[in-house]
């Protein structure tokens, strides 16, 4: 057994013994806890430190089931649905049944996408097939559910909409239902033969914050380059600028773009920064507490300082160069006359 699972059934081992002595429940405990530590707590298959270089397919989990079904009609198109009805208003009134089944169950539907990275466009019968491995791996076999396909963004992805209600009238389980999922997925891309090529990814610098890491996993999701940015870098780039458009302008040259977001009101609320290559904008707080827009702000009126200052030292040196020449000058010319 690796260490890291010895860890977590040491932690679900105390939590159970915390629920027995009168605190909540175990299974909510252990679910945040395993959130918390993430792929520390297994490295079972379906972990995105296994997979995140590798994963070919990815699952995104949804709020507001029967009303995802609504608004992937909208934007997409039926694949495929195991219910008589081929409209989500249709489809809605036979989900009613389910819902009269389990009156007390406020969760009964599930809304997940699966999405490819950009470029991996895949036929409407894998796309079947995905969703269908995906709910047998979830459990979810016998429900009434439907799959929407939406292919006019970057990433083409499907929607999947479906009940808890098993024919035999329990429930498919959603306890720590985003891993679980998400391990179903990888299954997904097995068995549908999806080939598993690594991304390519910079070593130059690791992730210096949790929205960087964040951002980092965002892009192995989508197979595009992470945007890893040194504070360094941005700070030497804009050392001498005495305007936010020199900065910008500056910042540039060093391969990072930026951008200002504004308030409803028109004030700016904050700077974004990208490298070129990359799709992924990151605040600039989220990189170092300086790269904030009112430190960036401050920081030039510095320089602007700086700059004045030197300049005044230029004038006041030019200024005395100037009295000592003509003081030697009129020495010299009383040296004549006399």
């Amino acid at each position: 057994m690796s260490s890291h699972q010895a860890e977590a059934d040491a932690l679900a081992r105390r939590l159970r013994a915390a629920n027995a002595a009168g605190g909540k429940s175990a299974s909510r405990k252990l679910g945040a806890a395993l959130r918390r530590i993430g792929g520390r707590a297994t490295r079972k298959q379906g972990s995105w430190r296994n997979a995140k270089r590798t994963a070919q397919l990815i699952m995104k989990a949804h709020r507001g089931g029967k009303a995802g079904d609504v608004y992937a009609e909208k934007k997409g198109r039926l694949l495929y649905t195991n219910m008589l009805g081929q409209t989500a208003k249709q489809r809605e009134a036979e989900w009613e049944i389910d819902q009269k089944r389990h009156p007390n169950v406020r969760t009964l539907f599930g809304h997940m996408t699966l999405s490819r990275p950009i470029g991996g466009e895949m036929s409407d019968q894998m796309w079947r097939d995905a969703a269908r491995v995906q709910l047998r791996e979830m459990g979810a076999i016998g429900v009434s559910y439907a799959v929407l396909l939406h292919d006019d963004t970057k990433n083409q992805h499907v929607h999947i909409v479906w009940s808890r209600a098993l024919p035999n009238g329990k429930l498919v389980s959603d306890s720590n239902s985003y891993y679980r999922w998400r391990a179903a997925t990888r299954i997904v891309e097995s068995e549908i033969g999806l080939t598993q090529v690594p991304f390519q990814q910079s070593s130059e610098l690791s992730a210096q914050s949790d929205s960087m890491v964040n951002a980092q996993r965002r892009a192995w999701r989508k197979g595009t380059l992470p945007s890893l940015i040194d504070p360094e870098i941005v700070k030497r780039a804009m050392a001498n600028s005495i305007s936010f458009d020199d900065a910008r302008l500056q910042i540039r040259k060093a391969g990072i773009d930026t951008m200002l977001t504004h308030k409803p009101d028109g004030a700016v609320k904050g700077l974004l920064l990208k490298r070129i290559e990359s799709e992924e904008w990151l605040a600039g707080s989220s990189i170092d507490r300086d790269l904030s827009y009112p430190k960036i702000i401050t920081q030039i009126e510095k320089n602007r300082q700086i700059i004045y200052n030197q300049i005044q030292i230029q004038e006041q040196l030019r200024a005395q160069q100037q009295r000592e020449s003509q003081h030697h000058q009129n020495k010299y010319n009383r040296e004549r006359g006399d």
